[in-house]
């Protein structure tokens, strides 16, 4: 139980610091309707969803937590929100034919469905790359 009182603020303020990060870095020159704000709160709040899930079936097969499962904390925070990086750069590299198609039109509909494409083609684009680098963390971990 020592080991849980005496990092919970140090993982606490770890989270703080990753929020304060994805957001300032994420929402850099962005508008309103560009939405990396949320897509910052969504990086943070799934890894640490993730981690609450792997700490709870850890929990239910019976492995005791220790100092050592700390730092999973923290390298899942890093390998989490560095996938938000990837697909946020994604977004940005798309052509600028894309872009100008999007902000051409004026339906909401037709919006909302360019944004769905747009996002889509941006999620072909990295989705091998965050694949990978998730497999080879699984991997690495499993070893």
């Amino acid at each position: 139980m020592s080991a849980i009182n005496g990092d919970t603020l140090l993982i606490v303020s770890g989270y703080v610091l990753m929020c304060i990060y994805t957001s300032l870095f994420l929402g850099q020159n962005s508008g309103i309707t560009n939405g990396r704000g949320a897509i910052s709160a969504a990086a943070v709040l799934s890894v640490g969803l993730a981690t609450l899930t792997a700490f709870g079936i850890c929990a239910g097969l019976g492995v005791l937590y220790n100092e050592t499962v700390n730092i999973a904390i923290f390298v899942l925070m890093g390998v989490g929100v560095d996938d938000a990086f990837v697909i946020v750069r994604a977004l940005e590299d798309l052509e600028q034919e894309e872009k100008q198609t999007v902000s051409s039109l004026t339906s909401g509909a037709a919006l909302g469905e360019a944004t769905q494409t747009r996002i889509g083609n941006a999620l072909a684009s990295c989705g091998t790359s965050i694949l990978l680098s998730s497999a080879t963390n699984s991997l690495a971990f499993a070893l």
